[in-house]
């Protein structure tokens, strides 16, 4: 397993727009996860991508979410999130639309919901991903391949 984080996440800004996106060979198989932090004016503030030896791709949505929750790990009961992602199955299933019937999704989804706990706010959104940062997310995911 690899991790890099190219630059340390500044911790000072109340609001974050982290985008991820994930890459799976052969599913389950090797993986990767890719993620972009902004600040509130949308400029690029850091990144952050790991590679993962056998892994579904909702898993690995799941891990890039609470692994992006752990990087802000200061005055969290400050800071609000707002995560971009290109799985809309997470996204409904965080938000109680959708059902989680395999048991290690809710349990990550349960983890995912302890590591929200003190933030001031986190959303989550539908990235197109057409968008530059998306796809930046999903060039990060890739290049854990190398």
């Amino acid at each position: 397993m690899r991790e890099s984080l190219t630059i340390e996440i500044p911790q000072s800004y109340l609001y974050y727009n982290i985008y991820t996106r994930v890459r799976c060979v052969n599913n389950p198989g090797r993986g990767g996860i890719g993620m972009v932090f902004l600040n509130e004016d949308q400029e690029k503030i850091a990144e952050h991508s790991k590679s993962f030896e056998r892994e579904t791709n909702n898993t690995l949505e799941y891990l890039a979410l609470i692994r992006a929750l752990e990087l802000l790990n200061y005055k969290r009961d400050e800071k609000s999130v707002l995560f971009s992602l290109g799985n809309e199955g997470v996204i409904r299933q965080r938000k109680g639309i959708n059902r989680v019937d395999n048991e290690n999704l809710q349990k990550l989804l349960n983890s995912l919901r302890e590591e929200e706990v003190g933030f001031n706010n986190v959303k989550y959104e539908k990235a197109s991903t057409n968008e530059k940062w998306s796809q930046y997310a999903k060039n990060l995911a890739r290049a854990t391949f190398k």
